[in-house]
């Protein structure tokens, strides 16, 4: 009988030992911050560690029994099949990467070691360690993507300090002939059948002017006119036109309501729009569909954007798509892959130079054959947007004493004669101490000064300076090609009266003129 309990009580403690044993390994088990799993030969999960639930978020009946092809998308399940399942039983292993979405939908990046596990009794099964990679994963890209505009924005630093050299110097030489070509207009009489060759002329001229303008969209210091704007109101005048103009396109707008204002060169976003809907539109030659959508996102630290709001524009075709190569190259200044006039390289470098200049990114997103999608960020400002009314441009005659200041001799002989038959009396000076000198001999005594900015020797700002210095109150209006480091912004903003951009005709001229004289 002694023995008999003997054998009972060494038998319960055997079981008690092994049973803690058990609870010891479920907890060491469910304890480890990897994901331990064991699968059938199908992929099912037939056991699993807490740190699986923890992760995707199922309850673990939810798991039980599914094939890990069910936690991925659609199309990356036969990827399961065909390359982990048929690697783990023709080879006894798979390591990997694979990409599975939790409950609430988070995409979640997991490095798995899996291997093939043959039991004396019963059928093989197996075995794996997984770890969550996702911050890694996303880190990597952030960085790839941050040297990507690194070595981007080196390039364009280069190429924009040479483009705005040569955009200053063309504009000056086309200003030369507009300003010919107002004076020769106004010689002639109205019917005239040299007026229409004026007029081809002068469509020439805007070309030209249009090239330097995409060449100064990536130059530094692009920005003239910066003003709070909604966005959605810009986008969905440029869409009218463009629709108007290519009926074989289809544009579908989704403008969020109450979106951000934004601070921006109004002409400038308007050439961003207009050069990725010629760039969809390029792309499907037989007709599509473009998207446009905007709403508000904010950037968090680690991000390619300072932290902040920001308004998200984003410009979707249903063209023929890029491959990865040419996505790579898509905003390099001249790079086309347009057939010859179709194309001159630039209008996408202008529109990342552009941006740039916003303080903000663009991006693109495209596969070969499914079209292509870009997006840019332009930082949200609290001012508020002010209804305005765009003065019609035409020639209005006036009176006063105009003091102009430019460098270039040629300018200052065709500006002096459009400002005399404007009905100006005209001071001409090419040397920025030249004209602080005669400004101080003559007391202040003009109604308005038509600064140059880029001039040797003093420079437009210190011109300005010194001129506010000896009359506070003049009125000034800076003319110019291109701007370095964003000095016109600087000049306007200290108190600058208007800016007009070269080349410009007369029209313009005695418009702004006339805005500025009658501003009180």
């Amino acid at each position: 009988m002694l023995v008999v309990l003997r054998d009972v009580t060494e038998r319960v403690k055997a079981e008690e030992e092994i049973q803690q044993s058990e609870k010891r390994f479920r907890d060491l088990f469910n304890s480890v911050s990897d994901l331990i799993y064991e699968q059938d030969l199908e992929g099912r999960f037939l056991s699993f560690n807490q740190a699986i639930v923890n992760l995707l978020g199922y309850e673990p009946e939810e798991i039980i029994g599914k094939k890990g092809s069910d936690l991925m998308k659609p199309e990356l399940r036969s990827f399961y099949e065909s390359e982990y399942l048929e690697s783990i039983r023709k080879t006894g292993h798979h390591q990997g990467i694979s990409v599975y979405f939790t409950k609430d939908g988070r995409k979640v990046y997991l490095e798995h070691n899996s291997i093939l596990v043959k039991q004396e009794e019963g059928p093989p099964y197996i075995s794996g360690i997984a770890r969550d990679v996702t911050e890694r994963i996303l880190s990597n890209r952030r960085i790839k993507k941050l040297r990507e505009e690194m070595l981007q924005a080196q390039k364009m630093e280069a190429i924009g300090t040479l483009a705005g050299g040569i955009a200053h110097d063309f504009n000056n030489i086309l200003m030369g002939i507009q300003g010919n070509i107002s004076l020769l207009k106004i010689d002639l009489p109205a019917d005239s059948p040299y007026q229409e060759k004026i007029h081809t002329i002068e469509e020439h001229i805007k070309r030209g002017s249009d090239l330097t303008s995409q060449l100064l969209g990536f130059a530094r210091g692009g920005r003239y006119q910066v003003k709070a704007t909604d966005i959605n109101v810009l986008i969905t005048r440029e869409a009218n036109l463009f629709g108007r103009a290519k009926k074989e396109i289809e544009l579908h707008l989704k403008l969020q309501k109450d979106l951000w204002p934004v601070e921006v060169d109004q002409r400038q976003i308007a050439q961003v729009l207009l050069n990725l809907f010629v760039n969809a539109w390029q792309a499907m030659p037989k007709g599509g569909h473009i998207f446009v959508q905007t709403q508000n996102t904010v950037f968090d630290k680690g991000s390619l954007l300072s932290p902040g709001r920001y308004v998200q524009i984003t410009v979707t075709d249903t063209g023929m798509g890029m491959d990865e190569k040419t996505r790579k190259k898509v905003f390099d200044p001249f790079f086309t892959t347009k057939e010859k006039g179709r194309g001159t390289g630039l209008g996408l470098a202008s529109a990342y130079g552009i941006i740039k200049n916003h303080g903000g990114i663009i991006d693109v997103e495209s596969t070969p054959g499914k079209g292509s999608s870009f997006s840019f960020y332009l930082p949200a400002t609290d001012k508020r947007v002010q209804a305005e009314s765009k003065p019609r441009e035409q020639l209005i005659k006036g009176k006063g004493r105009v003091l102009l200041i430019d460098d270039e001799e040629k300018i200052l002989q065709v500006g002096e004669q459009l400002l005399k038959v404007l009905g100006y009396e005209v001071v001409t000076c090419s040397r920025g101490k030249e004209a602080v000198d005669v400004f101080k001999r003559e007391k202040g005594n003009f109604d308005l000064v038509i600064l140059d900015m880029i001039m040797p020797g003093m420079r437009g700002q210190e011109v300005f300076q010194a001129l506010r210095a000896i009359k506070h109150d003049i009125r000034v209006l800076l003319a110019s090609g291109y701007s370095i480091d964003g000095e016109a912004s600087t000049i306007m903003a200290q108190g600058c009266n208007g800016f007009i951009q070269k080349p410009f005709s007369m029209e313009k001229l005695s418009t702004k003129i006339q805005e500025i004289l009658t501003d009180k």
